[in-house]
């Protein structure tokens, strides 16, 4: 009996190995005709390209010349001619300033005072001792006359009378040496005023009354009231083609004035990687101080080429630019150029192109080299 039961419990397991079994060879089956079934669709033969219809797109025809003309826009600051920190030429603690910010003042017009106590106390002592020294002085001249008459008629010492001479001068150069003193001190109470060097509008007021400055610090800044130029950078080889007098177009926002090169800055900013150019704007031109003002620059160049539109390039090899010219039979092929100079609609370019060729215009990335297209119009060339 139990044999018989170990028999009749296995039966069941036995059916569940048969059926997995089947199952796997099912699922087998079902893999194979899905893989034979997608090697069918990959076998299945192309289309043939060369019975697609052609692809329409718009070409241009290439018109050759011998050497263009470009213009380029730069970009700088409307400054004045004449604008300068102005400071003290001595130090001292500030007593007042007499001007503020967007004061309108003259040439000679007093913007600020030091503190000249101290000066004119020294001033004093120096005129007391120039009195001293004044009158000392003519004692000796007397002196020493009397000492000379006297040696004369041997009643004194030739030596007595030398050294009297000698006082003399000495106390002549005392006198000279506090006129000298005198005239430091009137000098540095000159200083002691800040004046305007020239007509103009304050632009700022840096210290205040009470702050001790050093000679040559900064109190005020002035900026001329006539006079604007532009400061601009331009690249090196644009700078080298002009001349020193050279009428140059200048504009600010909707205004437009010619202007004067004045000068060129002889080292390259290392940011920028310009040159600056100082162009001096017309008397009757006040464009407010640091607007942003445009240079326009027109040259010619002597290079043979074609003007293309930038929608007809596309990179080349080895980091150039290409474009696809038509065949006699229609067919595209790829043609080597390289930008000389473009804008932001279009590029001057020399290459494998001839006079009369036709390239496409634009849509490149639905074309390959080597491709049947068909011309759908024709663009005019820039």
């Amino acid at each position: 009996m139990q044999h018989t039961e170990r028999t009749n419990r296995s039966v069941p397991y036995l059916f569940s190995r048969i059926d997995r079994s089947a199952n796997l060879a099912f699922a087998s089956g079902v893999a194979l005709l899905a893989f034979a079934s997608g090697c069918r669709v990959v076998d299945d033969p192309q289309p043939d390209a060369e019975k697609a219809e052609p692809l329409p797109v718009r070409v241009l025809s290439v018109r050759m010349q011998d050497e263009f003309r470009y213009e380029g826009i730069y970009a700088g600051l409307v400054r004045s001619q004449r604008a300068s920190p102005l400071g003290f030429q001595l130090g001292g603690r500030v007593d007042e300033v007499l001007v503020e910010e967007g004061d309108l003042v003259k040439a000679g017009q007093r913007l600020a005072l030091l503190d000249t106590r101290k000066l004119k106390a020294g001033r004093r002592q120096a005129r007391a001792a120039l009195a001293r020294a004044r009158a000392q002085s003519g004692i000796s001249e007397l002196t020493a006359r009397r000492l000379a008459e006297l040696a004369k008629k041997d009643f004194t010492p030739a030596q007595q009378a030398d050294e009297a001479r000698f006082g003399r001068d000495a106390a002549l150069a005392g006198v000279e040496e506090l006129v000298a003193t005198l005239a430091q001190i009137e000098v540095d109470l000159e200083h002691s005023v800040l004046r305007a060097p020239f007509a103009g509008r304050v632009t700022d007021r840096i210290v205040d009354e009470g702050t001790v400055v050093g000679a040559g610090a900064p109190v005020v800044r002035l900026q001329g009231a006539a006079g604007k130029e532009a400061f601009i950078g331009v690249p090196p080889s644009e700078a080298e083609a002009l001349e020193l007098g050279a009428a140059l177009e200048v504009s600010v926002g909707a205004q437009r004035w010619t202007g004067r090169l004045v000068g060129v800055v002889d080292e390259v900013d290392p940011r920028t990687r310009t040159v600056g150019l100082v162009v001096a704007l017309p008397e009757d031109a006040d464009p407010t101080t640091g607007a942003v003002a445009r240079l326009r620059l027109t040259r010619s160049l002597a290079e043979r080429g074609a003007w293309l539109p930038l929608a007809a390039l596309s990179a080349g090899d080895r980091g150039g630019w290409a474009v696809l010219s038509l065949d006699s039979d229609l067919r595209l092929k790829r043609e080597a150029v390289e930008v000389i100079h473009q804008n932001e609609r279009q590029a001057y370019v020399r290459g494998t192109l001839s006079h009369g060729d036709r390239v496409v215009a634009a849509g490149l990335h639905r074309v390959v080299p080597g491709q049947l297209v068909q011309v759908s119009g024709e663009e005019p060339a820039p």
